[in-house]
């Protein structure tokens, strides 16, 4: 189900007006989706354009589904809004990865 739930969304191309911590757009789709979700991971795989970065915005729904929302996080000119970007939310499934990390004793 949650694939369909993706490929759904994706198809809308369901374009961002607002930030994560405003719920990305005025979107019913979107908001009963996250309502009862929680964010767990933030600003993952920073993608670095002329004028602005998106990252991955990762979500964990109440069945225990991960979902990934690429979306705006930053737009570097002061002229600029997400008006401009014309940025479409991109949904894809996620799955929790442990990594081994080093820091200085």
């Amino acid at each position: 189900m949650e694939k369909e739930l993706i490929e759904e969304l994706n198809e809308k191309g369901i374009t961002q007006t607002e930030y994560a911590d405003e719920g990305f757009v005025d979107s019913e789709d979107v908001s009963s989706i996250l309502s009862d979700a929680k964010l767990v991971e933030s600003d993952l795989d920073v993608d670095k354009h002329r004028w602005y970065e998106t990252s991955l915005y990762v979500y964990k729904l109440e069945d225990g589904f991960l979902l990934g929302i690429r979306a705006v996080s930053d737009i570097f000119s002061e002229m600029s809004g997400l008006e401009d970007i014309d940025w479409d939310l991109n949904f894809q499934e996620m799955e929790r990865v442990q990594a081994v990390t080093y820091k200085v004793k």
